[in-house]
């Protein structure tokens, strides 16, 4: 069995996602190694696939879909990290990343889409049930802090 460690990156109700070269979307993740902790995998494996350092908020969920797209059963365990950096720093931290990208011939880009925008794309394996699990606990919690006390 294989286990990848994936990191949900929002910044400023932006989602830092790879595009791959048949148009779809995936959240950054990579393989597990033997004797590395989940976390520590998820911090190599963003920085590896985006270039941003991260440092996970909490663990978000395990997935285990069937069809994730390798020849042996997969388990993703993905994280959360909100990174607080301005708009402009992102956007020009992803078209540096995306240079480095195009000179290694990989089979992806950086994209920044903001949460309203998601819904209407593709994404590879599970990773759009994941996101949408990720939005419905980001509403939750807007409604449980916006409740007033009596």
């Amino acid at each position: 069995m294989r286990i990848n460690t994936g990191c949900i990156i929002n910044i400023n109700n932006n989602l830092l996602l790879l595009k791959h070269n048949d148009g779809r979307y995936s959240i950054p993740e990579t393989e597990l190694k033997e004797n590395e902790q989940l976390k520590i995998s998820c911090i190599k494996g963003v920085q590896e696939k985006t270039g941003f350092n991260v440092i996970p908020n909490a663990m978000f969920g395990v997935y285990d879909g069937l069809d994730r797209g390798y020849s042996e059963r997969t388990l993703g365990v993905y994280f959360v990290s909100h990174l607080d950096i301005t708009q402009e720093n992102a956007e020009k931290l992803v078209q540096e990343f995306n240079a480095k990208i195009k000179e290694k011939n990989l089979d992806y880009e950086l994209y920044l889409l903001s949460i309203v925008d998601i819904s209407n794309q593709e994404f590879l394996y599970d990773h759009k049930t994941i996101l949408n699990n990720y939005f419905r606990i980001l509403m939750l919690g807007a409604q449980t802090f916006s409740k007033k006390k009596e």
